[in-house]
């Protein structure tokens, strides 16, 4: 490998190219900057590599060659305003999650809250829950991005717990800041979790496995290394979806959200109703539609609480105007 950070940022982007990444130019970068210890606008003013740096900029190369996720690589993946810690292990946070983080602050920001104790800025304060939490990058952005919020964020499975927790643990303080807190809660989603809370949640949100067992992710960092219980929803994907869609209603309070990410074919033009099929044959659910991401692909399902046979008693209320 060449001496100079300008030099290996090239050749390791050569092999990234070569290795069919198509963002080989941008990750050349960060995998040079990280293993130099810098910002990667530093780069040009870093001085050249020792030895040990060298090494560990060719280990790197080769991992992402053999299309490791980069953020594996890196111990850290971006999402919205925050940088979560990530690995093997748990679900990596993808920029199609923004949708439904996007729908949920609309949500908060029109809603009328009857009760708490209020936020830092005199807000009253708001009650969510995520199911299926893994990083927690839904969580804490609704946390960080609408101040006085509580969340519960709830995940089953060891490995990504450990990964929420640690994330939480490390933006816990700047949420403070905000009057926002974010909970975990180690509990099987599809298992009645937080009982107490029955009725009282303003906002369920989730991005639980939906990719059919039978099918194959067309990019082997997704198909080769993130998890598969984070992956994968039973025959047609939506087993998880179902028995979330239970839990949900029985948490939400009369006027609450529940928002679902879900894969660009199952959505309300699916052929068996998608996710907004479920959600209307749980019969418990109003004003159900499906939002698309940017790419004009469905991806998030919305469903509000409402009042049907089985309810539980709110004691919770919002004025949400129609948009």
């Amino acid at each position: 490998m060449g001496s100079s950070p300008a030099l290996l940022r090239r050749e390791v982007r050569q092999r990234l190219a070569a290795a069919g990444i198509e963002s080989a130019d941008a990750e050349s970068a960060l995998i040079v900057a990280h293993a130099l210890g810098v910002e990667p606008g530093r780069l040009l003013f870093a001085a050249d590599p020792d030895d040990s740096q060298l090494a560990t900029i060719a280990a790197y190369t080769d991992r992402r060659t053999r299309r490791e996720p980069l953020q594996h690589i890196l111990g850290w993946a971006g999402f919205r305003r925050l940088t979560l810690d990530v690995g093997p292990g748990v679900f990596v946070p993808r920029p199609e999650t923004e949708k439904l983080v996007d729908e949920c602050l609309d949500f908060l920001g029109h809603a009328v809250f009857a009760t708490g104790d209020g936020a830092a800025d005199g807000r009253p304060q708001a009650l969510a829950v995520d199911l299926c939490a893994g990083s927690g990058a839904i969580a804490l952005a609704l946390a960080d991005e609408h101040p006085g919020l509580t969340v519960y964020a709830v995940e089953r499975e060891d490995s990504a717990f450990g990964w929420l927790t640690r994330n939480i643990d490390a933006l816990s303080a700047d949420l403070h800041q905000r009057g926002s807190t974010v909970t975990p809660v180690r509990a099987d989603a599809c298992a009645a979790p937080l009982p107490t809370l029955d009725g009282t949640v303003d906002l369920v949100a989730t991005n639980p496995p939906y990719i059919p067992s039978g099918a194959v992710p067309r990019d082997r960092e997704v198909a080769e290394f993130d998890p598969p219980a984070a992956l994968y929803g039973g025959p047609d994907g939506l087993d998880l979806v179902r028995c979330l869609v239970v839990s949900a209603a029985r948490l939400l309070r009369e006027g609450g959200l529940l928002a679902i990410e879900h894969g660009d074919a199952q959505g309300s033009e699916a052929a068996d109703g998608g996710v907004p099929g479920v959600l209307a044959a749980d019969g418990r659910f109003t004003d159900i539609r499906d939002v698309c991401d940017l790419n004009g692909r469905p991806r998030v399902t919305l469903g509000r609480r409402s009042a049907a046979r089985g309810d539980y008693s709110a004691t919770r209320s919002a004025q949400i105007p129609r948009r």
